[in-house]
């Protein structure tokens, strides 16, 4: 699925619809909003949301078709693949990038709702 065609993205923070990088999907298509499985734990992580692959919690988040070379700049604006990395998730749009915090110490404020825009 890394392929330079079009991918889907789970965007679950500061991509989604009216949050600050939002603009960085320009040209992107909005295929809608999901959850993702029950497989995470939503962190904030000063002023943006990180997701870790580790519980129960399922995450609200949106789904963008993207070209290749949109992904390629989402993958530097997240630090992909130090600081975010990249999971594949099912959603009801077919499998998606999410991007997966890696540098979590365990004291990060855990977002109970599994959504960003209602922590």
């Amino acid at each position: 699925m890394d392929g330079g065609g079009e991918q889907l993205v789970f965007a679950y923070g500061t991509l989604r619809l009216g949050q600050h990088n939002h603009s960085r999907l320009h040209g992107s298509r909005f295929l809608g909003v999901c959850l993702s499985p029950h497989a995470f734990t939503l962190l904030r992580v000063g002023n943006f949301p990180a997701a870790v692959e580790a519980g129960t919690q399922s995450i609200t988040g949106e789904v963008y078709a993207v070209g290749g070379h949109r992904l390629s700049a989402l993958d530097e604006l997240e630090g992909y693949p130090n600081f975010f990395d990249r999971a594949i998730i099912d959603t009801r749009f077919g499998p998606s990038w999410m991007y997966v915090y890696q540098r979590a110490t365990g004291h990060e404020p855990r977002i109970s709702s599994g959504d960003w825009l209602y922590r």
